[in-house]
């Protein structure tokens, strides 16, 4: 990726700041930056309140204490030559630095969303889970140099400062549609890396702490049994979850966040905080109660005695964007952010390898393949590769952790997705699909369930039905309808100064955008 910059002087320091576009696109200008630049958010725009939304995104931090503490790392002589912005993501921003002695660092601010006490839960699980990554599943992650939960230190915010990795982004090179061997030796490392950090049992389900993180009660329960290595005996333990659901509804005393006991436990307080997010839906509720019970019968169908309903390490965040490959093809990994430990069975393929449509496994069998349209041989292709892709990678979970190849059988994929829908928390009109797919799991129980003549742990009548398929309809206009619903309303920043300049976006009397479609000529 090219990168044009801009840089400014401040108190001796170069700081270089990127002009971000779309597709990530860096657009270079000589026009003097006001320190305070550096700190903005500058990487798209909201079409609702976009002046509240940048702010929030504000990364504020004391540059000289910033130095202060590399020289306390890297050693007296450590001197700051520059800093790039290099990224502006969903929960932070991210800065590198080039010293002077030619050593990297790399600085992560989150940003100021949610609460601080949400902050600080997920930033202490997310450090313990990498060292957990590092030195006990032997994962490559970033070397984490210092790191604070909350703003009472002296750079006057949340951070993690790490060594800068060179490791070439997989997201540059991964093509879902390549042939099979050029994908094979992508996907490989990745199942290999997947099996790795599914290897160890936890004793109960939540997110990783350093013991001293958590509370004192829950500070004497072993995390997992077997640990020789006396280091690691006492430096982790089992805390309350920090998947988005439970962070969400830290604060409301009639959901519990953990750690669970048992998977039974897991599902329930999946239902109960999504009523409580809820509770002004009577529908809604409805719905997530009716998704406890089919949730705690997809526990039966699994096997509660079973490996794959054992508590293991769920890394959401597997993804191409967060793989990198070094020279010797050894792969480095990033963003543990909301990591936690779940039934093994509802961790599922990793998103961008996981396909829930029809499996084409080879177009080439098909009949009258050559005979169909462009457009119709597009779509196949599609579902052959992502077939492809989801194979290969099971196949790698298969060689690697036989014992718990069972939760792909697909059957127990089908159903499992249903608990990944209840704990979603996207959109608020998730548990319209919801709805959707538990109707349709009903209807095939016996086949998913794997016991003929079963009947189905759920009912819905026809007016229940007639009502889930009008705010169905309603829900997919509004998505074909609202411009960036997907993204929440926010637009690439490239594309929204376009938009804007072309009159696509109009500024109303309350300071937000409206979407206005261009003309088009007619004769």
């Amino acid at each position: 990726m090219l990168q044009c910059l801009k840089s400014i002087s401040f108190r001796g320091l170069r700081y270089v700041i990127p002009h971000s576009g779309l597709s990530g696109r860096f657009y270079s200008t000589e026009k003097p930056v006001d320190a305070e630049t550096f700190f903005q958010y500058s990487w798209g725009s909201w079409l609702s309140n976009n002046a509240y939304e940048r702010k929030r995104r504000t990364t504020y931090f004391d540059l000289e204490a910033l130095q202060d503490l590399v020289r306390q790392i890297s050693g007296p002589d450590s001197v700051i030559s520059s800093m790039n912005s290099i990224f502006e993501g969903k929960h932070h921003r991210i800065y590198s630095m080039q010293l002077k002695n030619d050593k990297q660092y790399v600085l992560r601010i989150p940003y100021s969303l949610g609460d601080a006490e949400q902050r600080e839960r997920r930033l202490k699980s997310e450090v313990a889970t990498m060292d957990f990554v590092q030195k006990k599943v032997g994962l490559s992650v970033p070397n984490i140099l210092s790191w604070s939960p909350t703003s009472k230190n002296s750079l006057k915010t949340a951070y993690m400062l790490m060594d800068y990795s060179s490791a070439t982004p997989m997201m540059r090179d991964w093509d879902p549609m390549a042939d099979k061997i050029v994908k094979k030796d992508w996907i490989d490392p990745v199942s290999k890396a997947y099996c790795a950090l599914a290897s160890v049992k936890f004793n109960k389900f939540g997110s990783l702490y350093f013991t001293d993180d958590v509370s004192k009660e829950l500070q004497s329960d072993l995390p997992y049994e077997g640990e020789t290595d006396l280091t690691l005996t006492d430096r982790w333990r089992i805390g309350p979850s920090t998947d988005p659901l439970f962070l969400k509804t830290m604060h409301n005393e009639n959901v519990f966040s953990g750690p669970f006991n048992t998977p039974q436990e897991y599902v329930s307080a999946i239902a109960s905080a999504q009523i409580a997010l809820h509770s002004d839906n009577e529908f809604a509720v409805y719905i997530y109660k009716k998704f406890e019970t089919i949730a705690m019968n997809i526990l039966e169908v699994n096997g509660m005695e079973n490996d794959i309903v054992s508590a293991r390490l769920c890394y959401h965040d597997l993804d191409a964007s967060n793989i990198g490959f070094e020279e010797d093809k050894k792969p480095v990994f990033f963003d543990f952010e909301g990591s936690s430990i779940i039934p093994f069975s509802f961790v599922g393929a990793p998103r961008f390898l996981r396909y829930n449509g029809i499996p084409v496994f080879s177009k080439t069998e098909l009949e009258g393949y050559e005979k169909f349209d462009e457009a119709t041989k597009r779509q196949i292709d599609f579902m052959a590769a992502y077939t492809e892709n989801q194979f290969i990678f099971e196949f790698g979970v298969k060689q690697n952790a036989p014992q718990l190849i069972g939760a792909f059988t697909p059957r127990l994929k089908r159903l499992n997705e249903l608990i990944r829908l209840g704990s979603s928390t996207l959109f608020y009109e998730d548990y319209i699909d919801l709805g959707q797919a538990m109707v349709e799991a009903c209807q095939h129980w016996a086949l998913l369930s794997g016991a003929e003549n079963a009947e189905p742990p759920l009912t819905f009548s026809e007016d229940e039905i007639s009502k889930l398929n009008s705010i169905f309809d309603e829900w997919v206009t509004k998505q074909n309808t609202t411009p960036f619903l997907l993204t929440k309303g926010w637009v690439p920043q490239q594309q929204f100064e376009d938009m804007v300049s072309k009159g696509m976006l109009v500024k109303n009397d309350t300071g937000d955008y409206e979407f206005k479609a261009p003309e088009t000529n007619q004769q």
